[in-house]
């Protein structure tokens, strides 16, 4: 799945502000506009790197005239259990590598509410040895996590205060699945369209997404990009096309097929152009993991001179909790590869308090299968005991099945489910969240039948 980053979306923005076909007779607000542009033009080609990952809120893809700017430093924000608290991302600190030396490029601050969706991102700017403000980012979620709406307004230094410039909105199926994304600048007191995103769903799997871009000549939607997904029988991603619409018709750009070791990690990409109407290699990476299947290592080749070429590296270090706690970027040079960047990560909890005096369990779960057609396992395993409850709960909140409601000795446990409700009876095939409650602590996994 392609990262989204929002720098990326502001490079695209300051690429269509002022003179774009919008008419302006107002010197003064020609003045403020052309400000505006070059501030965030300079701001976005010199920190291009600090924005946070954006995958949530584009969940299931990103339009891929995008791909071109994409940029490797990306914020994965995930909930970690230890000791039974949720750690999640509360900081992540960007640098650069530049003589010789690391310095500091950008920090990025995520906010979030008691149910641990993030809210605001606050994005600083290393400039002459203090921290500014840059961007800030207000999420509006809906109950299941995924964001209604996100707000971006932007630091003017001069006017020393927060300016709308950027505003996403999807709409989903069922509080899960992506429907729409619209995307909307702020320009001269009004929101313009800016670009809109659908997404075809089919049996739970993202089959494509279309964009279209908003014509500021003609004042209409056209037609920018798809993605096509295909999925192999265990519903595995195995190869995505990527079309351009010329103006007539849709023709072919780029074409990635993904390979998957037997537990369905993916190990290898490669990805073929179309130049001159046939398919030609592109690019190609390999992906690595540790002993708990932890990413650990990406390298990427470039078709260059008829023969493939290092291009890009990617290392990642974990704590002993498999947290993320460095994302180290490398490019190929004529000597081997060289630092660029590197993004650090620090965790913390949210709406815990850390007071309590004893030691709480940690939920360590996994379902398997899933997805699954008969039954599955659900494999816990408790430090300590404790008393413990499993329920099944479908998109509406209701839970369908109680499995478990006791006290529990420490050690492992297995719970098997045959998706059948509290009367025996089997339920119908999608979506259901397990709810597993430890004393004190809680963890929601998705489950998904067939």
């Amino acid at each position: 799945m392609k990262k989204i980053t929002l720098s990326l979306i502001f490079v695209l923005l300051v690429s269509l502000l002022p003179t774009r076909g919008i008419a302006d007779n107002n010197p003064e607000s020609q003045d403020q506009n052309e400000r505006y542009y070059q501030m965030f033009r300079s701001f976005f080609e010199k920190h291009a790197s600090l924005s946070p990952d954006l995958t949530n809120i584009f969940p299931f893809g990103t339009p891929h005239f995008l791909d071109d700017l994409e940029q490797k430093h990306s914020i994965t924000i995930k909930n970690i259990t230890y000791k039974n608290r949720d750690l999640v991302v509360l900081e992540v600190l960007f640098m650069d590598w530049e003589g010789g030396a690391w310095v500091n490029s950008a920090k990025n601050i995520m906010t979030y509410d008691a149910n641990e969706y993030v809210i605001e991102m606050l994005l600083l700017a290393w400039e002459e040895g203090v921290w500014i403000n840059a961007m800030k980012y207000f999420m509006t979620n809906n109950n299941y996590g995924w964001p209604l709406v996100t707000l971006g307004k932007a630091w003017d230094p001069e006017q020393l205060t927060w300016v709308d410039m950027i505003r996403m909105t999807t709409s989903y199926d069922q509080g899960i699945y992506p429907l729409e994304t619209l995307m909307e600048f702020y320009f001269q007191g009004a929101w313009m369209n800016m670009m809109n995103m659908f997404y075809t769903w089919s049996n739970d799997l993202l089959m494509e997404i279309l964009t279209l871009s908003w014509d500021f000549m003609a004042l209409q939607w056209e037609y920018d990009t798809k993605e096509i997904f295909t999925y192999d029988a265990n519903d595995l991603n195995i190869e995505k096309l990527n079309l351009d619409w010329d103006g007539m018709a849709w023709v072919n750009e780029t074409i990635k097929y993904l390979f998957y070791d037997g537990q369905g990690h993916n190990i290898e990409n490669w990805t073929d152009s179309w130049e001159n109407g046939v398919w030609v290699d592109y690019l190609h990476f390999l992906f690595y993991y540790d002993g708990s299947w932890n990413n650990i290592e990406e390298v990427s080749e470039i078709w260059y001179n008829s023969m493939w070429t290092n291009h890009e590296r990617f290392l990642f270090t974990y704590d002993v909790n498999n947290n993320l706690i460095e994302e180290l970027s490398m490019d190929w040079q004529s000597r081997g590869w060289e630092y660029v960047s590197k993004a650090l990560f620090f965790y913390g909890t949210v709406g815990i308090d850390d007071d309590h005096g004893f030691e709480v369990n940690s939920i360590n779960a996994e379902i398997i299968p899933n997805p699954f057609y008969f039954s599955t396992n659900i494999q816990l395993i408790l430090n300590q005991d404790a008393y413990v409850t499993i329920g099944i709960y479908d998109l509406t909140g209701r839970c369908v099945k109680s499995l478990i409601n006791e006290f529990m000795l420490s050690g492992e446990h297995l719970v098997t489910w045959d998706a059948t409700d509290d009367g025996h009876v089997r339920i119908n095939s999608g979506i259901y969240f397990c709810r597993i409650q430890v004393d004190q602590a809680l963890r929601t996994y998705k489950v998904v039948v067939r």
